[in-house]
């Protein structure tokens, strides 16, 4: 299992990060902060942030990858909001990735320049509303030899293994970054293995030793419904076609970032 963070800079807008700098007045917040918090801590966070991931493989692909963001509510709101007027310029209510890859309708009616100008347009949101992305990723191969037997029941599935990587990056962060409020996590529905993975997370959640992660409420949703899922759709996409492609030494599935 291989876990990636892309971390992006740390948000300037909407008083959602709030640095020890900001603080040196003394008023009731800042008080309450400084009890909070110690006086080591480089970040003291207080905002409300939400996570969303998709899961992206193929029935004989050699890799499973689970990708998505974390950002504040706050910025998602705003994601959403610049993410719907893209879509609706080129008259679309949502964005499929693997569709658009595979110039499928309703993106096989686009010119490549409009094509061009719909992706670039929504990675720019990306960039700019998600303050961090994780992607984990599972070698279906090597799991099925290493998580054999008995141990293969304690683990699970490649999908509940990687879900877990991205949980865990998140948790370190949580961790270290002393944040207060526990994180949503918002996964794409539909995925066979999905009970195991909210059986998984409520007993992580239950267990007193992961207090520090924050665990918060898990959700699965179609994206269609949640927005923010579409981002993770793309990540997950791209990044399972690279690898892919990686592991079997030819192109296959074109080239589209």
């Amino acid at each position: 299992m291989s876990s990636y963070h892309l971390s992006a800079e740390p948000e300037k807008i909407l008083g959602v990060e709030l640095s020890v700098d900001e603080f040196q007045d003394a008023t009731p917040f800042s008080r309450l902060l400084e009890i909070v918090f110690p006086a080591s801590a480089k970040e003291r966070n207080v905002a409300f942030y939400s996570a969303y991931f998709d899961e992206s493989t193929a029935p004989k692909s050699p890799v499973l990858v689970v990708a998505g963001f974390l950002s504040t509510d706050a910025q998602w709101v705003l994601f959403e909001r610049e993410w719907k007027g893209v879509l609706a310029e080129h008259n679309l209510t949502a964005f499929h990735m693997q569709h658009f890859a595979k110039n499928k309708s309703p993106y096989r009616s686009m010119s490549e320049p409009e094509k061009q100008k719909l992706l670039g347009s929504l990675l720019d949101i990306i960039r700019s509303r998600a303050k961090m992305g994780f992607a984990t990723v599972v070698h279906v191969a090597d799991f099925k030899d290493v998580m054999a037997g008995k141990i293969r029941g304690k683990v699970g599935s490649p999908y509940y293994l990687a879900c877990a990587g991205c949980q865990l990056d998140i948790g370190k962060w949580a961790k270290k970054n002393y944040q207060i409020e526990p994180i949503a996590y918002f996964f794409d529905a539909g995925h066979k293995n999905w009970k195991e993975l909210a059986q998984a997370f409520i007993a992580e959640k239950n267990n007193p030793a992961n207090t520090e992660y924050r665990l918060g409420p898990l959700t699965f949703e179609h994206d269609n419904v949640l927005v923010p899922l579409q981002a993770a759709d793309i990540a997950a996409y791209e990044i399972w076609r690279w690898l892919d492609e990686h592991f079997d030494g030819r192109p296959k599935h074109g080239v589209v970032l």
